[in-house]
C-alpha cells in the first residue's frame, strides 16, 4: 500500500512545491498557550503581545504560489492526465465569472490564489463529447449529464466549458444556484407578461440579463458573425450586422429583450463557422409546473413562458443548431417551425442538480431505470416533457471516484493549504485509505473528510 503515499509526494513536490511545516519554536501557541510569554519570543516581542509576534508567523503563512501548475488545456487532457491537478486558464476563469458559476464552487475557487481542478475520467467523456458533436446529427448531440448528488456533474460541465472555449465553441451557459440560473425562469423570481402576439408569456429582465452575459463571454466571435437577415426591433439593422451588434442594442423598451434572444438563437442555429455549445445546469426546471402565475393566478407550465420554451425547443431537438436550413421571416417574431437537419453545428448539454427544491418527475423518470410508482404526482404536461426528454441521450457521471481522481483530490487539497501545519510525514496510506473507505469514495464526502483532517 505504498502508492497513495508516493503518488501523492511525488504530485507536491513537482507541481504545487513543498507545503511550509511549522516547526516546534514557531508554534509556541501549540505548546505554551496563546499568550505564554517566554523568554524564546522576548526579542520579537514587547508590552501586553509578547509571544504575539511568533503566533501570527506561524498561522499566516504566505500564499501558495501555484504560477507553475500546468493548465487545463486541450492538448493536456489525455488518458494519463486522469488524476492530474490542473489550473483554470485566465480565458476560462473570466468566462466563470462573467456567467457566475454556483456558489459552492466559487466557495471552492475563493480558497486558493489560482483556481484549479482534478481531470477525471469523465471530463475525457464530456471533451470527446464535444469534439464529436461537430460533425454528428444534432439529434444525438443532446446529452444530459447523470449522476447522484455530490458525484461533481456542475464541476464536470464546467471542464466541458473551459474545453469548449479553448477550441473556438460560443458557449451558452446557465449554471445552478444563484444570479442567473435556470431556476429563476421558472420559480416565478423574475417579472413575466404577456406577449398577445406569441400568445406566450415574456422574461424580459432575465432574457436582458442572459444577453448581457453572452455577449460580455462570446464578444469576439459574435462580432465576426454577420446577420442574414433585416430586422425591425427598435431599429432597422441591415443584414451583415454583428451578432455582437444585435444583442447589445441599447433600448428603454426591456421587453424586446425575448426577441433579440430568439434573433441570436436563429442567427446560431445559422451559421457554420463556430459551433454553438448550450449547457443548462439545474435543469429540471424546465421540465414541470412552474411556480409562475396567469392573471387568474392559474401556475404555468415551462412551455407557457418565452424563454423555457425556447431552451425546450433546442433541448428536445424540435430546433437545432445546424450548418444549414431552411428560410425564415422574422417579423417582430421568429416563427417556431421544426428544425431537423441531418448536419449539426453544436452541442446541447443540460445536468439535473440536487441542491435545488425543484424537482421534474420526467426528467427523474427519464434517468431512472425504474418506472415511477402510481401514486407519484404528474404534471398535466408530464407526457410533454417526457416526449422531449426520450431522444436526449445519457452521459452518466460516477458516484464514485477511481483511485487516480482521489489521490488527486489529496494533491489539490494539500498545495492550496499554505495556512494549515503540516506534519513532515505529508499523507501516509492508512490516512488515504481510510478516507476513501469512510466517504464510499463519493466525491462530496471524500473532499470534505479531507478539508476537515489536520493532516492537510
Amino acid at each position: 500500500m505504498s502508492a497513495p503515499l508516493s503518488r501523492t509526494s511525488a504530485t507536491l513536490n513537482s507541481d504545487l512545491g513543498s507545503v511550509p511545516c511549522v516547526t516546534a519554536n514557531k508554534a509556541l501557541w501549540r505548546n505554551k498557550g496563546k499568550a505564554g510569554a517566554t523568554d524564546e519570543d522576548a526579542s520579537s516581542s514587547s508590552g501586553g503581545s509578547r509571544g504575539l509576534g511568533n503566533v501570527l508567523e506561524s498561522v499566516t503563512l504566505k500564499p501558495k504560489n501555484l504560477s507553475s501548475l500546468a493548465e487545463l488545456q486541450p492538448q493536456t487532457l489525455t488518458q494519463q492526465s486522469v488524476g492530474q491537478v490542473k489550473a483554470f486558464s485566465s480565458q476560462a476563469l473570466q468566462a466563470f465569472k462573467n456567467w457566475t458559476i454556483p456558489g459552492l464552487i466559487q466557495k471552492e475557487f475563493s480558497a486558493t490564489t489560482r483556481p484549479a481542478t482534478v481531470v477525471r475520467s469523465v471530463t475525457l467523456k464530456v471533451k470527446n463529447l464535444i469534439d464529436q458533436s461537430k460533425g454528428n446529427s444534432s439529434e444525438a448531440s443532446r446529452t444530459v449529464l447523470n449522476g447522484p448528488s455530490g458525484s461533481g456533474k456542475s464541476v464536470v460541465m464546467l471542464q466541458g466549458l473551459a474545453y469548449a472555449q479553448a477550441t473556438g465553441w460560443i458557449v451558452l451557459y446557465l449554471p445552478s444556484g444563484t444570479s442567473i440560473p435556470a431556476t429563476p425562469l421558472v420559480n416565478s423570481s423574475t417579472p413575466h407578461v404577456y406577449s398577445p402576439q406569441r400568445a406566450l408569456f415574456d422574461q424580459p429582465q432575465f432574457a436582458a440579463q442572459f444577453l448581457q452575459r453572452i455577449a460580455q463571454t462570446n464578444k469576439t466571435l459574435l462580432t465576426s458573425l454577420k446577420t442574414t437577415q433585416p430586422y425591425e426591433l427598435t431599429a432597422d439593422l441591415p443584414i451583415g450586422t454583428s451578432l455582437y451588434s444585435l444583442i447589445t442594442q441599447s433600448s428603454p423598451q426591456d421587453r424586446i429583450a425575448p426577441l433579440l434572444l430568439e434573433a441570436l438563437f436563429f442567427e446560431l442555429s445559422r451559421q457554420t463557422s463556430h459551433p454553438v455549445l448550450l449547457a443548462i445546469d439545474q435543469a429540471q426546471g424546465l421540465f414541470n409546473t412552474t411556480q409562475c402565475v396567469d392573471p387568474t393566478y392559474r401556475k404555468l407550465e415551462a412551455h407557457d413562458l418565452s424563454l423555457p420554451r425556447l431552451l425546450l425547443d433546442y433541448v428536445g431537438g424540435v430546433k437545432n443548431f445546424v450548418r444549414s436550413g431552411h428560410l425564415y421571416r422574422f417579423l417582430l417574431r421568429i416563427l417556431t417551425s421544426a428544425l431537423r437537419l441531418s448536419q449539426s453545428n453544436g452541442l446541447v448539454l443540460i445536468s439535473p442538480s440536487h441542491q435545488s427544491t425543484t424537482t421534474s418527475p420526467a426528467l427523474e423518470e427519464h434517468l431512472s431505470s425504474s418506472p415511477y410508482p402510481s401514486y407519484t404526482p404528474l404534471g398535466p404536461s408530464h407526457q410533454i416533457y417526457s416526449s422531449l426528454l426520450s431522444s436526449v441521450r445519457q452521459l452518466p457521471v460516477p458516484a464514485r471516484l477511481e483511485k487516480q481522481e482521489a489521490l488527486g483530490i489529496v494533491d489539490l487539497l494539500m498545495g492550496f493549504r499554505a495556512v494549515r501545519e503540516v506534519g513532515q510525514e505529508g499523507v501516509d496510506d492508512g490516512s488515504f485509505m481510510k478516507a476513501l473507505m469512510e466517504s464510499d469514495a463519493r466525491v462530496r464526502e471524500f473532499r470534505k473528510g479531507w478539508e476537515r483532517n489536520q493532516a492537510i
